[in-house]
């Protein structure tokens, strides 16, 4: 299974890397012939605080595991953005009912995207993406060992996504992402088909000092780890909001 996964993840990977060299450098001459607005800050450095559910889905109460990780708390996450690239970490300490549960989120995508229309100020387009995250939640009594929620997973996904902007330093972009991929749980003993849903917001003011400028987002995200393992079928869903700066 991982090693079909691999070579299709790797083949996805060259193809959007090309699209995506290819679209830039049209946009880009586009730019220059019909267009005097400021150049948009490409690279975007967010801190986001994510209202946090992280639910056991198993068979229920009569087979619930031995260790539950549920928790209903605020995570922090700080991401970085690029037209080609997305890495992010969530973290979190002293979760759930009982305060002993530390969870963290560690990942990174490749982006591309497939244009519909596009115009010098509007732009409708397929958001793609192929990405891979390392989701752990434990406590001191179960770290290190096969009772922990260790999940390894890999997703690609295609969407529907809408940009504008308004002048030269007011923009959006808008996006539903939704995912399918292969979990991998504790020790990669065991795994499962799982999938999850990206709907993202983002409001930049452009070029405010040298360059510089601010971002402001708001995320919706839903994970469902529908591992084999009963003990390991979570749900992960938060809302988030975020303050970032563009350069």
């Amino acid at each position: 299974m991982y090693s079909k996964l691999a070579k299709i993840v790797s083949l996805l990977l060259l193809y959007f890397l090309y699209s995506s060299s290819a679209f830039a450098q049209m946009f880009s001459v586009g730019n220059v012939q019909t267009s005097t607005t400021p150049e948009a800050p490409v690279n975007n450095i967010m801190l986001f605080y994510d209202f946090t559910d992280f639910d056991y889905f198993g068979p229920g109460f009569t087979n619930a595991p031995d260790f539950n990780y549920d928790f209903n708390e605020p995570l922090f996450r700080i991401q970085y953005e690029s037209p080609l690239l997305n890495i992010y970490g969530s973290f979190g300490r002293n979760l759930g009912p009982e305060k002993n549960v530390n969870f963290t989120l560690v990942g990174i995508g490749i982006n591309a995207m497939y244009t519909f229309s596009r115009a010098e100020k509007f732009r409708v387009f397929m958001p793609l993406t192929i990405n891979t995250d390392y989701t752990l939640a434990r406590t001191e009594e179960t770290q290190n060992t096969s009772n922990e929620f260790a999940q390894n997973s890999a997703y690609i996904g295609a969407g529907l996504g809408f940009q504008a902007r308004f002048n030269k330093s007011l923009r959006i972009d808008l996006k539903a992402l939704p995912h399918i991929g292969y979990t991998s749980g504790s020790f990669g003993a065991t795994g499962g088909v799982s999938w999850k849903m990206n709907m993202t917001g983002r409001f930049y003011i452009d070029n405010l000092v040298s360059g510089f400028g601010l971002s402001f987002g708001y995320d919706f995200k839903y994970t469902r780890y529908n591992n084999n393992n009963q003990d390991l079928k979570y749900d992960l869903q938060s809302s988030g909001f975020s303050v970032g700066v563009t350069f």
